[in-house]
């Protein structure tokens, strides 16, 4: 996630929301979150809420076609959010006001889904029947608290470089295997007065993005290392961890070596998309969810995508993609349990897959990949590195990452003050 503005994702979702769900930890009596939330349908109506609108909601606005189609008389209400700082604390706030949406969607997954889950405001789902069917890996990391699962994490988003195929053609550029390659694509890109590569820098969750996908093919952070959780603990520091260093080091080398747009860290995420789709810029980092959102201005575009190529033996970088809880106190929990139940069901969970142009996190199913994801689908089958889990960011250094990874965009910030932001963030997590 990600995860995301309308799309992906920002793992930054502001410390303030972190603040206030902690907050209602206190009013929640201390025992764990509420388990086993009434199945009874108390209306034929329910709100849903989520971050994505535009081309990225494509897949729930279908979804709830479907489920209206196969249940007539019933309704969701689909309720678009900012996917920004604001996001979590507006969720919060209305769940401790008794104005409570029956189901959202978790931005960023199981990382985001702490603050939810330590405050006690989510349904426990773990007797649902679609959870037997989920991946092993992905029922796992939906295991966010004492155990349990509160929320059904519905895909899995591999992220890597979109190129533009008939650039790529044009300027006798192969598509880069390892970082020294990917330098000398953004060289004679540079040179010929194309764009190397797309960021919508304004948004700066595409910024982090990059970012911390760089940092999980760092060896600091290979799952199980003690590096990671050390920095969430606090008993080390960002700036003492190589890994980090490296990867703040390499990002501000692409800077200098005018890989973006002069203007990239101005540049919003929907127009970054439409600048990629329009064959103004070469290559564009993103992870799957950004497919509907190129094909919307450009169904027929000649597009591939290629893994990260930071440390090749590292594996594609994946990330846990949407999640829908049900609030510990929605006012129709039964029928938002009946909605993911639905979604659950083959036949339409194929759908669902096909229209996020994602990767399955259940056992056996998978939708239409899009031609560009398919290319990159026997890279993320034979190795994948998850992005987040060992990274050591919390909700708040991932802030202070968005922050200092802007500013180097922006060509005012430096590895330094971006690890000096990174551990003063440290101290509220």
């Amino acid at each position: 996630m990600i995860r995301r503005s309308s799309q992906w994702k920002p793992l930054a979702i502001a410390a303030a929301g972190v603040a206030v769900a902690i907050a209602l930890a206190g009013c929640a009596g201390g025992s764990s979150t509420t388990s086993g939330s009434s199945d009874k349908i108390t209306s034929k109506s329910m709100t849903f809420v989520t971050d994505q609108g535009g081309p990225a909601g494509a897949k729930y606005r279908q979804l709830i076609k479907e489920f209206e189609k196969a249940n007539p008389g019933y309704k969701v209400n689909m309720e678009i959010l900012p996917g920004d700082s604001t996001y979590n604390s507006v969720l919060t706030s209305r769940m401790s006001s008794g104005k409570s949406p029956d189901l959202f969607e978790i931005i960023n997954g199981p990382q985001s889904a702490k603050p939810f889950t330590n405050a006690h405001l989510l349904t426990d789902l773990g007797d649902q029947a679609w959870v037997k069917n989920l991946t092993p890996v992905v029922a796992d990391a939906a295991k966010t608290y004492s155990g349990h699962t509160y929320g059904f994490i519905t895909q899995i988003d591999a992220s890597g470089f979109f190129y533009n195929k008939d650039l790529f053609a044009k300027y006798n550029v192969k598509v880069p295997t390892n970082w020294s390659e990917l330098q000398a694509a953004i060289a004679t890109f540079q040179t010929a007065g194309v764009i190397p590569i797309g960021m919508g820098g304004k948004d700066g969750w595409p910024v982090n993005q990059l970012a911390y996908s760089m940092a999980a093919q760092q060896s600091d952070f290979a799952p199980g290392n003690s590096t990671g959780p050390a920095l969430v603990a606090g008993t080390k520091k960002f700036s003492a961890v190589t890994g980090w260093k490296k990867t703040l080091d390499s990002f501000s080398d692409l800077v200098k070596d005018k890989a973006f747009d002069p203007n990239a860290s101005g540049i919003t995420w929907p127009a970054s998309a439409t600048d990629f789709d329009k064959g103004n810029v070469a290559m564009f980092y993103q992870g799957d969810f950004a497919i509907p959102a190129i094909r919307d201005g450009k169904p027929s575009f000649d597009v591939g995508m290629f893994p990260l190529p930071y440390n090749s033996s590292a594996g594609v970088t994946v990330s846990y993609g949407s999640e829908l809880a049900i609030p510990a106190k929605a006012p129709n929990a039964g029928l938002a349990k009946k909605f993911l139940t639905f979604l659950a069901e083959k036949k339409n969970y194929q759908n669902y897959l096909t229209s996020a142009a994602a990767f399955s996190s259940m056992k056996n199913v998978s939708g239409k990949l899009d031609p560009a994801l398919a290319e990159v689908a026997p890279a993320v089958a034979k190795k994948s590195v998850e992005a987040l889990s060992w990274s050591g960011l919390s909700t708040a250094t991932s802030a202070a990452l968005q922050a200092g990874a802007v500013a180097i965009l922006a060509g005012n910030g430096t590895t330094d003050a971006a690890l000096s932001g990174l551990d003063s963030a440290q101290a509220t997590n």
